[in-house]
């Protein structure tokens, strides 16, 4: 990675492939990497990470990985369709944004941007 590419990851979960009222995976990554490109971060096809899971748990093989990537300063940005999409749950969704923060990881939604 050179001195100015900003990495970025894009995180998308459904509940229930098919999920009625939600965005499909496949839209959620589209309007993800949309709005990675926009501000300027490099998305390669390993950057993206889906899943079909609850919001209501976290512990998620996908959001575990996303956890430890950070944790180990692998990317600058994290780019999720909407706030439901990290977590169904307030305070572990408070939990997460603090922990993506303390690891100097910026989260972007695209919902509310």
């Amino acid at each position: 990675m050179s001195a100015k590419e900003r990495k970025g990851k894009i995180y998308a979960r459904s509940a229930t492939l098919g999920q009625e009222g939600r965005a499909p995976l496949y839209a959620q990554v589209e309007a993800c990497t949309k709005l990675a490109e926009s501000l300027g971060y490099v998305i390669g096809s390993r950057d993206i990470l889906t899943e079909v899971g609850s919001g209501s748990d976290l512990d998620r093989p996908q959001m575990n990985k996303v956890r430890l990537m950070a944790a180990n300063g692998e990317f600058d940005a994290l780019f999720v369709d909407d706030l439901a999409r990290l977590s169904r749950d307030f305070v572990d969704l408070l939990m997460l944004m603090r922990e993506f923060k303390s690891r100097d990881v910026e989260v972007h939604f695209v919902q509310g941007q």
